[in-house]
């Protein structure tokens, strides 16, 4: 980190997990807390954010500048504008509603077949409403269906009797 910082580097991001731990294990927020101690360029941490307690968490005991949101924004598209939200308000209740977060699906989608075709719109989806869908009630057969979805209509009509469900 010294070292970038001596050849002109702005800022440094410091994911607290190494290449070979992958998505296992915790993040180490020692070493992030470590390089914001030597540097004096701003220091922006990584790893094991997914809910506000945990950002908290980063800020605090890391003295970060700033935080990078990974998977936990896979599905969830709300969760930086609830962490923005929560540091600069203290308010923290704007989850979506089941509902929005359907219609969010509906509006991923179009937006990735407009640079995709649908087929490969079809197939991205199927594993990324996945992730949207997490914690809904119901959603089992939702879940299986996505595996043999092929066309828009066919997802679209899956995510119809989801909505139908709740």
């Amino acid at each position: 980190a010294k070292r970038f910082e001596r050849v002109g580097a702005k800022a440094i991001t410091i994911h607290g997990r190494t290449r070979e731990e992958y998505y296992s294990g915790t993040c180490d927020l020692d070493i992030i807390k470590e390089v914001k101690q030597v540097v004096s360029i701003p220091v922006i941490g990584n790893g094991d954010v997914k809910d506000i307690a945990s950002a908290k968490k980063m800020f605090e005991y890391t003295g970060v500048d700033g935080i990078m949101i990974g998977r936990a924004s896979l599905g969830n598209p709300w969760f930086i504008g609830e962490l923005d939200n929560y540091f600069n308000s203290g308010n923290n209740n704007i989850s979506p509603t089941y509902e929005e977060r359907i219609e969010m699906i509906k509006y991923h989608f179009n937006e990735l077949e407009k640079i995709k075709c649908e087929k490969l719109a079809v197939l991205e989806m199927r594993t990324l409403a996945s992730w949207y869908v997490k914690g809904i009630p119901n959603t089992k057969p939702f879940k299986l269906g996505l595996m043999n979805v092929k066309t828009k209509k066919e997802f679209f009509e899956l995510l119809d009797n989801l909505i139908k469900s709740l």
